[in-house]
C-alpha cells in the first residue's frame, strides 16, 4: 500500500504540473492578446512532460546537485523536450490558423520560421515559471501550500489536530560514529524511505527539525486518529526491510522514538523576511515532551491517554502499556500516557 501511495502521489504531481503549465500559458496568451483555441490545450501535454521529468529524472544523485544547477538542467532539458514536441505538432499541422504557418513539411523550413522562435521562448518562460512554482509547493507541502495560496492562515486559525513528533534515537552516538556528512546521508536516505508510509497515512509534514519530523493530521475523533500509531510501525517496518543495507552501508540501523497527542493548535502564517506556516499551542508542547520521555518509559512510542480515548476501538490492534502519570515540564498536573507496541492487546 505505501508503494501505491507513492505512485498516486507521483500521478497527482504530474497532473498538477500539467494544470499549472496550462494556466500559466493561458495567462501569457491573454497578456499577448492571443485568441483562445483548442490547440493551446497542448500545453497540458507539455506540462505533463515537465512533471514526468521532475518525478523520474531529477531523483537520486540529480536531486543532490546544487539548486542552481538543478534549475538550469531542468529548464534546458524541458526546453529541449518542448522544442521536439512543438516541432512535431507543427509538422503534423496541429496548429491554429492564427499562427499563419501552413504547408511546412520539413524541419529545415520549420526552423526558419519566426513563429517557432516565439513558441520556444514561451516554452522556456513557462517551464521556468512552472518549476519555480512547484518547487515552492514542494518546500511548503502540497496541502499547506494550497491553504497558503487561498489565504487560510493569513489570520491565526484554531484547529483540532493529531500531532506526532518522531525523531532518531541515539543521534549523538550515530553522529560521532558516522561523522556529520555520512550521518546526514543516512538521515536523508531514511527520510526518503519514510515517504511511502507518510503518504499512505495522509499525514502533513509540518517541518523537519534536524533528525526530527513533526507530522499532523486533522483530528477526526474516531478510529481514524490511529493513523499516527499505524504510521510509526509502518516506518519501523520500512527500515527493518533494509536492515542488511543499513548494516553494510552505515554499520547501524536507525531506530526512531515518537510521541503522539491530540489537541487544539494555533496555525498561522508567520515571518516577514522568510514566511512559513507554523503551529503552536499546548498540544504541540505536550507532544514534544511525550517524545522526550520515551526513553524514561523504555518504549519507542508514547501516546497520550486523551488521544487513545478518542481512537476508541481502534486501539485494539495494538498492545498498550498501563496508564502512567507523566509529569511534563511546564504543566501543573501529571498527564496520563501509555506506551504502545505492535500487535493486538488489551487496555
Amino acid at each position: 500500500m505505501p508503494h501505491l501511495a507513492i505512485r498516486l502521489h507521483e500521478a497527482k504531481r504530474i497532473f498538477t504540473f500539467a494544470v499549472v503549465t496550462l494556466v500559466i500559458a493561458l495567462v501569457l496568451n491573454l497578456y499577448g492578446e492571443t485568441p483562445w483555441n483548442s490547440v493551446q490545450l497542448n500545453w497540458l501535454v507539455f506540462g505533463a512532460l515537465i512533471g514526468v521529468v521532475e518525478q523520474f529524472f531529477f531523483t537520486g544523485r540529480m536531486a543532490h546537485l546544487p539548486v542552481y544547477a538543478q534549475l538550469v538542467l531542468r529548464v534546458v532539458l524541458i526546453w529541449v523536450i518542448g522544442v521536439v514536441l512543438v516541432s512535431l505538432l507543427l509538422l503534423m499541422h496541429w496548429i491554429p490558423p492564427a499562427f499563419g504557418i501552413r504547408g511546412i513539411d520539413n524541419v529545415k523550413e520549420l526552423w526558419a520560421h519566426p513563429v517557432l522562435f516565439r513558441l520556444m521562448i514561451n516554452a522556456l518562460i513557462i517551464a521556468a515559471a512552472v518549476i519555480l512554482f512547484m518547487e515552492m509547493e514542494r518546500m511548503v507541502g502540497s496541502q499547506m501550500f494550497r491553504r497558503f495560496l487561498l489565504g487560510r492562515y493569513v489570520h491565526p486559525k484554531r484547529e483540532d489536530r493529531v500531532v506526532m513528533f518522531i525523531d532518531l534515537a541515539d543521534s549523538t552516538t550515530h553522529t560521532e560514529q558516522l561523522g556529520d556528512r555520512r550521518y546526514f546521508e543516512m538521515l536523508n536516505e531514511t527520510f526518503d524511505r519514510m515517504t511511502g508510509p507518510i503518504l499512505h497515512s495522509d499525514a502533513e509534514v509540518l517541518k523537519y527539525v534536524g533528525d526530527e519530523i513533526i507530522l499532523t493530521w486533522i483530528a477526526r475523533g474516531d478510529a481514524r486518529d490511529a493513523r499516527c500509531i499505524e504510521l510509526f510501525f509502518a516506518i519501523r517496518h520500512a527500515i527493518e526491510r533494509d536492515h542488511a543495507h543499513y548494516q553494510r552501508t552505515y554499520g547501524m540501523v536507525p531506530r526512531f522514538r515518537a510521541g503522539c497527542h491530540r489537541g487544539v493548535v494555533i496555525t498561522a502564517q508567520i515571518g516577514n523576511i522568510k514566511r512559513s506556516i507554523d503551529m503552536s499551542g499546548d498540544a504541540m508542547n505536550t507532544c514534544a515532551r511525550l517524545a522526550g520521555i520515551t526513553k524514561e518509559l523504555r518504549s519507542d512510542l508514547v501516546v497520550s491517554e486523551d488521544l487513545l480515548a478518542d481512537i476508541g476501538e481502534g486501539v485494539r490492534a495494538f498492545t498498550l502499556g498501563a496508564a502512567t502519570p507523566a509529569g511534563l515540564r511546564g504543566k501543573a498536573e501529571a498527564m496520563l500516557v501509555r506506551t504502545v507496541e505492535e500487535g493486538a492487546g488489551s487496555r
